[in-house]
């Protein structure tokens, strides 16, 4: 991932901050670890498995980090992301990556992620040197 001095320290509880297209984006979030959903604003992501198509609620409970979750066109081994405001949702030419790189003892699961998006008129929008830091819902 871009922008290696960006860290999960560097993001509050709750919440989700990213560059996207360049300007800075915060938004406060939560996950379900059922079919682990990572929502912040109007922000989906879909990580329901890893890229080895393992349950990633599974790795979690195993503390089996780093988590590696690609994303773009949703299947056994790929999740996905939907920006519900604007329609912009990832594909198999708008990927990425979500990294999930722990969870505390208070149950705050942090993590890494950047990827692409796209409406279905082809406009474009990017999430990059995105951290996490979301509590359990």
């Amino acid at each position: 991932m871009s922008g290696a001095e960006v860290t999960t320290d560097d993001v509050a509880d709750g919440n989700l901050s990213a560059m996207r297209d360049g300007s800075t984006w915060l938004e406060p979030g939560s996950y379900r670890l059922e079919n682990l959903d990572l929502t912040a604003g109007t922000l989906s992501i879909r990580a329901g498995v890893d890229e080895n198509g393992d349950d990633t609620a599974s790795l979690i409970a195993d503390a089996a980090f780093p988590i590696c979750v690609q994303i773009g066109e949703r299947s056994e081994t790929v999740g996905a992301a939907n920006l519900v405001d604007g329609s912009f949702v990832s594909g198999p030419d708008h990927t990425g990556m979500v990294s999930l790189l722990g969870r505390t003892d208070d149950g705050i699961l942090f993590g890494r992620l950047q990827f692409d998006l796209a409406t279905p008129q082809g406009d474009e929008t990017s999430f990059t040197d995105g951290v996490f830091r979301l509590g359990e819902r």
